[in-house]
């Protein structure tokens, strides 16, 4: 019988008591530090600069707006539905959709500049929303949201990484909580218990089960004589790499940002975790490692990995591929972590229709119509309080034991980000961290040396981006 969603989960996020957590059996060795406050919605300083005019009416003047969104065809058919039915609202408003599979923010960049841009972009908040408010491109939502916008109606975690400068410049897309997917069929074919979603796992018991779900072509093992790491057809765990990968240093108490705003990627604790990340790979073998290619693709959705650390939007995309799959909570070694985000789309401020362009955000991104729309697509989590039943409730999978690990992990007690106690995600650098990062632990990624001996080079670098605002230039 399908387990009963907790109440107690539903009432944190509706404001009432803590949500359950059930991890008593895997409790830290040491003591858990006091965590960072929730993203909350930001106490603007100042006063707004752009004046909104109030919501657009059905009588308003006609108005058309561009939506640049971004991604694969799931992305662009959740859109086109979108569109659809905010026409049957607001039919004096036509959206264009200006669709990019390619790198959204340099195209952004160049319509800018060009002075066509669009009135809406669907962005990468996380990496790119930083940057987009610090070039002067995204518009200062915050008199809209004073406006139309009540906080009693969404969860607080719904502004994570769309805060920069004390200013809200996004609503949410798509996006939520990450956590542990598994596939239920590999696990059954290998005669192992499924994960709970209600307890993490710990390293060791991670790496066990990892084991002995990962094959090479002969059907070997990690560890049994004759295995072949450059054969594999079955991996058994594949750690996050860019989102929310920051779990593995959170986990054993370290920082990468820390209260002071300085970068601590040389810590011990960030050197142990950033090593466990690639170790997964070239140490234990049991997960992809850039130096192991494969002869075919690898992945969640593909069918051949086992356990795999991915977002809530990539529900959609995993329901396409026929998998069958259930989500636990991330990993923990000390302290339990959780992580998630949202990416929004924002506003650029040379649209010269700002009032329909809103009321297209609003709709889409407020209102219980969009959210309904972007949820079932497989997008979003929503931040609606009043959806948080129905998406646990649907009848797509996972299940519903399984959808509620997404709310526990927006836990303010376990969730964890780099520039949280600034409130502003990586302190908006975050593409230019991700430039200058990849490259310099790519030879950790494939063994070539070990994490130490970059950490303090490493660090200095990142912090010369958050002093200067300026990309690393060697």
């Amino acid at each position: 019988m399908v387990r009963q969603i907790s109440r107690r989960a539903v009432l944190r996020l509706l404001g009432g008591a803590s949500v359950l957590t059930a991890l008593s059996a895997c409790s830290p060795p040491s003591p858990t530090p006091t965590p960072a406050p929730p993203a909350e919605a930001p106490k603007p300083a100042a006063p707004p600069t752009p004046t909104p005019a109030a919501a657009a009416p059905v009588s308003a003047p006609p108005a058309r707006i561009k939506f640049q969104s971004r991604g694969g065809d799931a992305i662009l058919k959740v859109t086109q539905t979108l569109v659809a039915e905010f026409k049957k609202a607001f039919p004096r408003i036509e959206v264009e959709i200006d669709h990019t599979t390619g790198d959204h923010f340099q195209k952004v960049q160049l319509v800018v500049a060009a002075g066509n841009p669009p009135d809406v972009y669907f962005d990468a908040s996380l990496r790119t929303g930083g940057l987009g408010w610090k070039k002067g491109i995204i518009e200062d939502l915050e008199p809209y949201l004073r406006r139309d916008f009540n906080p009693d109606e969404h969860i607080k975690e719904m502004w994570i990484a769309m805060v920069y400068d004390g200013r809200r410049i996004a609503v949410p897309f798509d996006s939520g909580a990450m956590a542990l997917f598994f596939n239920i069929d590999l696990f059954n074919q290998a005669g192992l218990p499924l994960p709970d979603p209600k307890k993490r796992l710990t390293w060791d018991e991670l790496l066990q089960l990892a084991t002995r779900l990962t094959l090479d072509v002969n059907g070997k093992h990690p560890g049994e004589p004759g295995f072949d790491p450059t054969r594999i057809k079955q991996y058994g765990f594949a750690p996050t790499l860019l989102h929310g990968h920051e779990h593995w240093i959170y986990t054993l108490g370290g920082e990468i940002i820390n209260k002071e705003g300085k970068v601590t990627v040389a810590s011990p604790e960030a050197i142990e975790g950033y090593q466990k990340l690639a170790d997964w790979g070239v140490k234990h073998f049991v997960g992809p490692s850039p130096e192991y290619k494969q002869a075919n693709p690898v992945g969640f959705a593909a069918g051949n990995v086992a356990m795999s650390e991915e977002g809530v939007w990539m529900l959609g995309r995993t329901n396409d591929a026929k998998i069958n799959w259930g989500v636990a909570p991330f990993p923990m070694q000390k302290i339990p972590v959780s992580y998630g985000h949202y990416s929004g789309q924002s506003m650029t401020r040379m649209s010269k229709a700002k009032d329909a362009a809103w009321q297209w955000m609003k709709w889409v991104s407020l209102d219980k119509e969009g959210q309904t729309i972007l949820f079932k697509g497989g997008l979003l989590q929503p931040t609606r309080k009043d959806l948080i039943e129905a998406f646990i409730n649907d009848s797509q999978p996972p299940a519903k034991q399984y959808r509620e690990v997404f709310y526990n992990e927006l836990d303010p007690n376990t969730i964890r980000w780099p520039g949280q106690h600034q409130n502003s995600f990586y302190l908006g650098y975050r593409q230019y961290w991700i430039d200058a990062w990849n490259p310099r632990y790519d030879p950790v990624l494939r063994g070539k040396k070990p994490y130490r001996e970059i950490a303090q080079e490493v660090q200095e670098i990142l912090q010369r981006i958050i002093d200067t605002g300026e990309p690393a230039t060697q």
